[in-house]
């Protein structure tokens, strides 16, 4: 859910982190708050990404998008944990 609420406003993300904090580890937060950051930019960005390079480049570059922040999720997540 935080990463909806980030894609649709990125402080939004945050502020779902925040209201988290008690129910994570700081080792879940970390991993959450690198996944945010890296994570699709919010719907104002998505659109100016397409309008500059058009759809299809911007499908494939919010593919990458999503694969390297769930990657480096992933990764940050064996270092941590």
């Amino acid at each position: 859910m935080i990463f909806l609420y980030g894609f649709l406003r990125r402080d939004y993300g945050a502020a779902g982190l925040y209201d988290l904090q008690a129910d994570l580890s700081w080792q879940q937060l970390t991993i959450t708050s690198v996944c945010l950051t890296l994570f699709v930019p919010c719907v104002a960005q998505l659109a100016m990404i397409i309008k500059e390079h058009g759809i299809w480049i911007a499908s494939l570059m919010i593919a990458g998008i999503i694969s390297l922040s769930f990657s480096v999720g992933m990764v940050l997540k064996w270092i941590l944990i």
